[in-house]
């Protein structure tokens, strides 16, 4: 009788490690799939870092562009006025020479009238 009771004890001592082990299985396969969603989630974390990161870049080139693009219309539109302030000036030194001539001209005659005058 003490064999069977042994016997029996040690069944009950089994099924509940099993039923401990079964239930620590679960545990651990449920804990593994939290696990792995978990490192999907970071995955997409860090794929949506990436991805900004690499958006960002774009558009810091964009800007960059931009900015040259303005730099050189700004240079263009630069050198425009100077020569549009290089033609007026050139335009009005010719208009300030032809006064001079008329002037000098007119000056001449003068003399040439007081010395003709005179004699």
């Amino acid at each position: 009788q003490s064999t069977s009771a042994a016997t029996l004890a040690l069944s009950f001592r089994l099924r509940r490690q099993t039923r401990a082990a079964t239930e620590g299985g679960v545990a651990l396969r449920a804990l593994h799939s939290e696990v792995s969603s978990l490192d999907a989630l970071v995955a997409a974390a860090a794929a949506e870092r990436r991805q900004a990161r690499a958006d960002m870049q774009a558009e810091r080139a964009a800007l960059h562009l931009e900015a040259e693009v303005a730099r050189r219309e700004l240079q263009e539109g630069r050198a425009e006025l100077l020569r549009r302030a290089e033609e007026r000036v050139d335009s009005a030194a010719a208009a300030l020479r032809e006064v001079l001539l008329a002037r000098e001209e007119e000056h001449e005659q003068r003399a040439q009238a007081m010395r003709a005058e005179i004699r």
